[in-house]
């Protein structure tokens, strides 16, 4: 029997559990028939994208007899305040675009205040519980006006549930002092970025302690805080675990406690860090310098201010220690291990710079990572070189193929430059000290290089999400000739 003629209830549970979006739309595009039964029935709910104040939502969504619900698999609670969308940077880039139901649309901007509020959390706690075949959730609403009981209802729906595997949450609360605990087995991808207020953050070791997470490969933590213990407890238990991001103050200036056995994070590709934490996690792990391929957020600094790395709350050792010189230049107390470690990750091919101070901090990278293929670096703001200078630094790195020169290029979103003969002759003076440079990206896009073995190249401008072929495409314009 050919699928057109399949009766729609059964056709209905076959696109019911096709769980990618895209894999649904092509079903819909294949025919008409199809289409007809795909689009309106499972496409328009299967990823929603909405303002917590949609109260038309949560009511059809919640009742009784409305079987959609089941149908929603990628909720995402967007900001309610255009603003906040300036504050939210999620690192899996996920579409924050209002996606609902033509119809339920909503006919003008919410009514911010509290009892909305409450009411919205309380009603979509309600459609969320009947979301059976839920995998994605986001929540990325500032969250200062709804109540800590009525989030914790959402915690505690989410795990009832037991089906979500993508979990990335923004802002729990102002007030927040301790982050959600979301313990299912299901959970693969968990991003948490809690509201971070002066010397305060979220204290992470209930959770730390309470969950298993057996089969996680991607864990991003913000503004938050443990203790040495419940860390090491847990990092150990994480052998899926493919990237990691650390909040800084985890676990503060604990750090020289912390040392992993040597078999732990056996598949870490990816680490996200301060230079501390790096050092003191990767000094025993052989696995993961077998393995990490991609290192953000370090320094190499000689000398650190102790309070730009440290807060107070929640610090063990910050109460026993000699405050006097706590905002004073002292030599760095983690580099030369950080540095040492460094060394051995031959595997290492991206690395990021948070922070640069002097030539010789790059040239002590290009020293103990010659092998790297994608430079990020950020300079200090009092940071200032010629541009020869910058040229001769990015040259001691022979395999450099991606690099973000900021200072050198800027570009505006609109992929334009205001002084585009300057930007070439920066452009061909990397090409010429980076042989094998092919993408430059500068604070907004990128820049694509074509070499045709001519001494100087040709480049074009694309967004950052585009092709990194080094080829010219169509209605491109081409620069460099």
């Amino acid at each position: 029997m050919p699928i057109t003629e399949l009766p729609s209830d059964v056709f209905g549970q076959i696109v019911g559990h096709i769980e990618s979006y895209s894999d649904v739309l092509n079903v819909a595009l294949s025919n008409k028939v199809l289409s007809s039964a795909s689009v309106p029935g499972y496409l328009q709910y299967h990823d929603i994208r909405t303002r917590l104040l949609h109260p038309a939502l949560w009511e059809r969504l919640s009742h009784p007899d409305d079987l959609r619900a089941v149908r929603v698999r990628s909720l995402t609670i967007i900001p309610d305040n255009y603003w906040d969308f300036y504050e939210i940077r999620p690192e899996h880039n996920y579409d924050l675009r209002e996606r609902l139901p033509p119809h339920l649309t909503p006919s003008g901007p919410p009514d911010r205040t509290s009892d909305n509020y409450r009411s919205a959390t309380a009603s979509m706690v309600l459609a969320l519980r009947r979301m059976s075949r839920l995998e994605r959730f986001g929540w990325y609403c500032k969250s200062a006006l709804v109540s800590e009981a009525g989030l914790d209802d959402v915690w505690e729906t989410l795990q009832y549930l037991g089906t979500v595997r993508e979990l990335s949450i923004f802002d729990v609360a102002e007030s927040q002092e301790q982050a959600p605990v979301i313990n299912t087995n299901a959970v693969l991808v968990l991003e948490l970025d809690l509201q971070e207020r002066f010397n305060s953050t979220a204290n992470l070791d209930p959770l730390l302690s309470a969950v298993t997470w057996p089969h996680l490969r991607v864990l991003r933590l913000r503004g938050m805080n443990c203790r040495v213990p419940s860390m090491t407890r847990f990092l150990t238990s994480q052998p899926l675990l493919e990237e990691l991001a650390l909040a800084q103050m985890m676990p503060g200036h604990a750090w020289t406690r912390l040392r992993l056995p040597s078999d732990a994070l056996p598949r870490l590709r990816h680490l996200e860090c301060s230079s501390a934490q790096a050092a003191a996690l990767l000094r025993n792990s052989d696995a993961s310098i077998h393995l990490l391929e991609t290192l953000l957020g370090i320094e190499v600094h000689d000398t650190v201010v102790d309070s730009q790395y440290f807060s107070l709350e929640h610090d063990d050792d910050w109460w026993d220690m000699d405050h006097d010189d706590e905002d004073e230049q002292l030599p760095s107390p983690w580099k030369a291990l950080f540095v040492n470690t460094l060394e051995k990750l031959r595997s290492l091919t991206r690395l990021g710079v948070v922070s640069l101070s002097t030539p010789e901090e790059m040239e002590t990278l290009a020293t103990v990572t010659p092998q790297l293929k994608q430079l990020e670096i950020c300079p200090a703001y009092d940071f200032k070189i010629p541009d020869t200078e910058w040229h001769r630094l990015y040259s001691l790195f022979p395999s450099l193929e991606v690099t973000w020169s900021r200072d050198l290029i800027w570009f505006s979103d609109d992929g334009k430059t205001p002084d585009l003969e300057r930007a070439n002759i920066q452009i061909q003076a990397l090409a010429r000290a980076c042989p094998r440079l092919r993408v430059i990206v500068p604070w907004n896009g990128k820049l694509v290089i074509i070499r045709d073995g001519s001494e100087s190249v040709r480049w074009v401008v694309r967004k950052s999400w585009e092709t990194e072929e080094p080829h010219m495409q169509v209605g491109e314009r081409v620069y460099g000739l």
